[in-house]
């Protein structure tokens, strides 16, 4: 049996190296090296897994996220941990669950993979960027751009999404997607910041907030919650908070922030501060509860409030109003940033037409989609990497599935 693989990244090398065990397996890769944007993982020390159970890594994905719960549970973030740990890559696991190599060094994930194809006769050419591919009775024809004809039976779909084009993420495989006949679902950015359509808190570029929470809504209706650490940014708000929900958030949606990340909580505190604290400013109830001095002045300014007065000279419901402008504060999203600058891509391939538990085209028998090719998205903290381990394992595996298969 002879397999090909195109795109070299984490999960075209693992579903490569999944399958090689019984066939001839090849990877096709457009750039001049494999595992590019793995090196960029992680600030380049490559967050590659999640410490956690697979129905707990289920809830850091959406819409919907029980099409990876097969994948996962067959090749699970321990799986992924042992595999690196066998292979000479030791793993470090931080008290958030995020888990790197004890390297903190992407390169040394990419060497593991690296040598596992070549133990196992993986062949990876690369500057093979495929132009086309299609079915001949059971046999597929792969071109490339140089001139190259390749011949499989069993096919893998693994080019990635659009974002980080420089690493060659840039889109390709949705057209090859699209030639078989499968939908895809509009690309569009995800784990990244957003834009507002006003920025009046542009000055405060760089400061975070931990944790901090928001709630979107649309036409009137919340469509979400979330609670982590914020980002003030020179175009909108990034963080975790923002960043693992970017990919949901549209244009003209109203961004609900509560800088303070305690809501009735905060306000609870700041009328006990009010009661016992006449001859303070008015500005100092909120610094002293945490909040930036710098923010405070400016939002109460900006909203007509003197931040100068003293606080016996305010009322409760001033208070109150006032409270609202850090634990309420409304933003309207703006047109979302650049793929180009987003860790990942939301969209892609229609999950309705793969086969969740062996990652097989719905409507192409042989032809198979692992990793971000497919419109899975989950938040940050190594759970998107562990998608693209455990389809890439089960695309691999579920090719040859009469191979026992020991990774």
């Amino acid at each position: 049996m002879k397999i090909i693989v195109i795109g070299g990244g984490p999960a075209g090398l693992f579903s490569a190296i999944s399958a090689s065990q019984h066939g001839e397996t090849i990877v096709l890769e457009k750039g001049p090296k494999s595992g590019r944007k793995l090196l960029l993982t992680g600030s380049g020390q490559c967050n590659l897994t999640h410490d956690c159970t697979p129905e707990e890594l289920l809830n850091h994905f959406h819409d919907p996220s029980f099409f990876l719960r097969h994948a996962l549970h067959k090749f699970t973030p321990q799986d992924t941990i042992r595999f690196f740990e066998k292979h000479g890559t030791s793993c470090i696991t931080e008290p958030n669950g995020k888990v790197f190599p004890a390297s903190r060094d992407a390169q040394d994930v990419l060497s593991v993979l690296e040598a596992q194809c070549r133990k196992h006769g993986v062949t990876v050419h690369t500057h093979r960027r495929v132009v086309s591919a299609e079915k001949q009775g059971r046999t597929f024809r792969v071109v490339c751009g140089s001139g190259n004809e390749y011949f499989c039976d069993r096919l893998i779909l693994a080019l990635g999404g659009k974002s980080y084009p420089a690493t060659g993420s840039s889109g390709d495989g949705y057209a090859l997607a699209q030639s078989f006949g499968h939908t895809v679902i509009e690309p569009r950015p995800a784990l990244c910041g957003i834009r507002t359509v006003e920025h009046p808190l542009k000055e405060f570029s760089g400061l975070s907030f931990s944790p901090a929470s928001i709630t979107v809504r649309r036409e009137n209706q919340e469509i979400l919650k979330n609670y982590d650490d914020l980002l003030i940014t020179a175009q909108g708000f990034s963080g975790p908070v923002i960043m693992d929900r970017s990919g949901h958030i549209r244009a003209g949606d109203l961004v609900e922030i509560d800088f303070t990340g305690r809501g009735n909580e905060f306000l609870q505190e700041l009328l006990e501060l009010h009661q016992g604290g006449g001859s303070h400013q008015f500005s100092s109830l909120f610094t002293r509860l945490g909040l930036p001095r710098r923010l405070v002045k400016r939002m109460l300014s900006m909203h007509g409030f003197s931040g100068e007065k003293r606080s016996a000279e305010t009322g409760k419901k001033e208070l109150m109003r006032a409270a609202a402008l850090f634990t309420r504060a409304e933003f309207t999203a703006g047109n979302p940033l650049p793929l180009s600058s987003a860790m990942i891509t939301a969209g892609g391939i229609d999950i309705k037409e793969i086969n969740s538990s062996t990652m097989e085209s719905r409507l192409v028998s042989g032809l198979y989609a692992a990793g971000e090719i497919i419109n899975i998205q989950g938040d940050t903290g190594g759970f998107n990497l562990q998608a693209a381990w455990s389809t890439g394992y089960l695309a691999g595996r579920s090719c040859v599935s009469d191979a026992n298969l020991i990774l």
